[in-house]
């Protein structure tokens, strides 16, 4: 009886370790679903978008993306001078987990012509 015991005990604490690792496993994959997203995204930016500011946006499966493009101006540089500017962007990924509203975000910084 006590082997019975102890038994199911430790097939209890196998199952939850195992749940955990598929648990992990599944997180690991869905993060990278999230990333490679994001940077095909990116990679859109002066291709099918121009260099211009704005902003982009769509959804993809269960993912919605926004790509956000705004001029960056350093501090302590004559903005009249640039013959370059730089272009910040920032893609937001945004999803649903569990109840639970996730999103990751990849920013940049791209030199481009002067507007």
């Amino acid at each position: 009886m006590v082997a019975f015991i102890i038994l199911s005990v430790s097939i209890g604490v196998l199952m939850q370790a195992f749940g955990g690792g598929v648990s992990l496993l599944s997180n690991a994959a869905r993060q990278g679903q999230v990333v490679s997203l994001a940077r095909s995204q990116l990679a859109r930016v002066g291709g099918e978008w121009p260099f211009q500011p704005g902003v982009h946006s769509g959804k993809w499966q269960a993912y919605r993306w926004r790509v956000e493009l705004q001029p960056y101006f350093p501090e302590g540089v004559e903005q009249s001078l640039q013959r370059t500017a730089l272009l910040k962007i920032t893609v937001t990924v945004h999803w649903s987990e569990r109840g639970r509203e996730r999103a990751y975000t990849l920013s940049t910084l791209r030199l481009v012509p002067a507007w």
